[in-house]
Parts: structure tokens; C-alpha cells; sequence
């Protein structure tokens, strides 16, 4: 996914021209001593294009957070869209060695149907594209990989506060 940079106030030729800040969203559904759990993993990219190495790179990372955080992870199954950065043959070819790395073996690697519905991490993509708006319009600008991520977790900082002390 790509974020064009956004400025709390910006004039008309600052809305023309823009690169857009790479992103990607991971949603791990596992089950932990019977509960079905689920998180939610963002990484900006900086720097890099949107092709299948900079995938290869994140899902090896996300299987690495994975098993720090639950050892007894020893098996994963991916479900990605239909972009062509996913279904390529050096992802494919890379889950051997990615679950080698990892200690968790990739069963299998699902691609959802185009025509199939959004998925959990749209869902998810909506909730920080909020987020982000929500800090835009206090008077930020989210220009950089920084201050996208400084979005982010403003958001989620006034969320978790707002939950964990019941008001």
C-alpha cells in the first residue's frame, strides 16, 4: 500500500507531484491455549520499492516476532492479495529458507480471490488511515516514514490509555 504524505495545511502545488510512503499490514490470527488472538503488525518502508524482496523481508520479520513472542508457534499459513509483489516465484521459492530461518514451517500460501471480499487487513488499513487523519487534522504534517509512524502510534497511545483506565 502506498500513503501519499499529507500536511495539515498544504497549498495546491504541494498536492501535486507526491510519492507515496510504502506500507504493509500483517494481521496474525493464532490460537494461544485455546483463544483465537490476533495482532496487528505495520511496516513502513523506507526507502525501498514494493516488490516481492521487500515482501520476502517482511514476512521473514513477522514469523521472527511471531516465535520470540510465542515459542510454540511452529506453523504458519499466508493469505495475500492478488498484487504482483506477492504471487511471485521468489516468494515462493523463499518459504523454505524463510521457514528455516524462522523455525516455523509456511504450510501453505493462500492468494484471496479479487472478486472475494475485503480481508482482515483492510479492515485494519481503515482503522490507521483513520488514525492518521484523525493526527493530520490536530495540526501535523505526516510528510516522512517518521511521521507516519508518529501517527500511528499517537493513535493507538490515546486508544490503549483511553481503554486501560476505563474511560
Amino acid at each position: 500500500m502506498k500513503f501519499l504524505p499529507q500536511k495539515f495545511r498544504e497549498t495546491q502545488a504541494d498536492w501535486f507531484g507526491k510519492q507515496g510512503i510504502s506500507w504493509h499490514i500483517s494481521v496474525v490470527v493464532c490460537k494461544v491455549q485455546g483463544n483465537l488472538q490476533h495482532q496487528t503488525l505495520v511496516h513502513i518502508v523506507k526507502n525501498s520499492p514494493q516488490e516481492s524482496d521487500t515482501v520476502i523481508w517482511i514476512m521473514e520479520h513477522v514469523l521472527a516476532t511471531l516465535k520470540l513472542e510465542h515459542p510454540e508457534i511452529s506453523t504458519a499459513y499466508f493469505r495475500q492479495d492478488n498484487a504482483g509483489c506477492y504471487h511471485s516465484v521468489a516468494l515462493l521459492c523463499a518459504c523454505p529458507e524463510i521457514s528455516k530461518h524462522t523455525s516455523i514451517h509456511i504450510k501453505r500460501v493462500y492468494f484471496s480471490d479479487p472478486q472475494g471480499g475485503k480481508g482482515a487487513c483492510d479492515r485494519k488499513a481503515a482503522t490507521v488511515k483513520g488514525h492518521v487523519r484523525r493526527y493530520i487534522n490536530e495540526g501535523h504534517d505526516v510528510a516522512t516514514t517518521e511521521g507516519v509512524k508518529d501517527a500511528i502510534l499517537s493513535s493507538w497511545w490515546d486508544t490503549w490509555s483511553t481503554s486501560s483506565t476505563g474511560r
